[in-house]
């Protein structure tokens, strides 16, 4: 009996261009530059390491070493709050 070969699965970025490309085209865009890509790439990379910086604080003071869904998704409505750009303030 041969053994056979196993194919070797090359992780993609999740920021890949043909990934963002995708994610364009499903929101309208028809055309993207180089340059979008790489400022596109260093935005999600630092949203995505804020998100889980959050989430681990909300873990942390849980007392888990485990990260739940939960934490995320709060760590992600504390980033959107901060973030909340509707216009002027009221107060």
């Amino acid at each position: 009996m041969t053994k056979r070969q196993q194919k070797i699965n090359k992780k993609r970025s999740p920021y890949s261009p043909q990934n963002l490309k995708r994610v364009a085209r499903q929101t309208g865009v028809r055309r993207v530059s180089a340059g979008a890509f790489s400022e596109a790439t260093a935005m999600g990379k630092e949203y995505f390491s804020a998100v889980l910086h959050y989430a681990t604080v909300y873990a942390q003071h849980a007392r888990r070493r485990t990260v739940l869904a939960t934490d995320v998704q709060h760590a992600q409505e504390a980033l959107s709050a901060g973030r909340d750009d509707s216009g002027p303030e009221k107060g």
